[in-house]
């Protein structure tokens, strides 16, 4: 007992907070303002609901606040290109990425219907421990920096910075927006970094030998097309003026 009053008081609440039971409403964490019956209205902004980046737009807008958003949509941005990126490429890195981002999602989602604890000040009536756009940012992090930055030689560094500054701010917004508390920011970036090793020790090599596999099976059933293969003996003409030497003879200057 005096060992569990020693942890951090935010993470421990987080998890032994009662979980969901079956007659309540999975969306969770409702909200003091929000009423069922009236759908009142929020009193801290709008919610904007994005796949994969929901998040709740002030109703007092600042700069840092537009800054916020735009962050906090960059996980659905991210989707975006990784799917424009696949459709180009069509390589098994990117298509890692892609699943990786759902695996993660996912897991997200399991421990958040599991600790059931509501957002601070947020717009948004789904439960908010732990952070899954700091999930997101984390996970991603680590995923981009094993495949992009560590097998090159040069620019690791500019590589590196460029990633930081363009995922870790994604767990700021979420604080400055009101969706998260810092200690839904902090464990949802442990989570994240957990299952981005699960992906790149396990599961994403798994998932690749297994695509690999299915896609191979799938061109080796299909039925081989024979081309017309030239016969040699075709070429071989007979006659005088077959030959080039034959139709153009050779001049013999003196």
């Amino acid at each position: 007992y005096f060992q569990l009053q020693q942890l951090p008081t935010a993470v421990l609440q987080a998890f032994i907070s009662p979980p969901l039971q079956m007659g309540d409403d999975f969306n969770g964490c409702t909200p003091a303002w929000f009423n069922h019956s009236q759908h009142e209205v929020c009193p801290h902004g709008t919610a904007v609901h994005v796949p994969f980046a929901s998040f709740t737009k002030p109703s007092k807008p600042s700069t840092l606040t537009f800054l916020a958003c735009l962050y906090s949509a960059l996980p659905a941005i991210g989707l975006v290109l990784n799917i424009a990126v696949i459709a180009k490429k069509r390589a098994m890195r990117e298509v890692s990425w892609l699943l990786y981002t759902a695996f993660s999602s996912a897991f997200c989602a399991l421990l958040k219907a599991f600790i059931h604890q509501p957002r601070p000040q947020s717009c948004l009536i789904t439960c908010g421990m732990p952070s899954g756009h700091s999930t997101y940012a984390a996970g991603l992090f680590c995923i981009l920096l094993q495949d992009l930055v560590l097998p090159q030689q040069r620019q690791r560094r500019m590589r590196t910075a460029l990633l930081l500054v363009c995922l870790f701010p994604i767990t700021w917004s979420r604080v400055q927006l009101g969706d998260h508390s810092t200690s839904q920011v902090v464990v949802g970036s442990i989570v994240g970094v957990i299952t981005a090793g699960m992906w790149l020790a396990a599961l994403g090599p798994c998932c690749e030998a297994f695509l690999r596999s299915a896609i191979f099976r799938e061109a080796a059933s299909r039925p081989a097309t024979t081309e017309p293969v030239l016969d040699s003996s075709l070429l071989e003409l007979s006659g005088p003026a077959a030959t080039p030497a034959a139709a153009c003879p050779e001049v013999a200057v003196s």
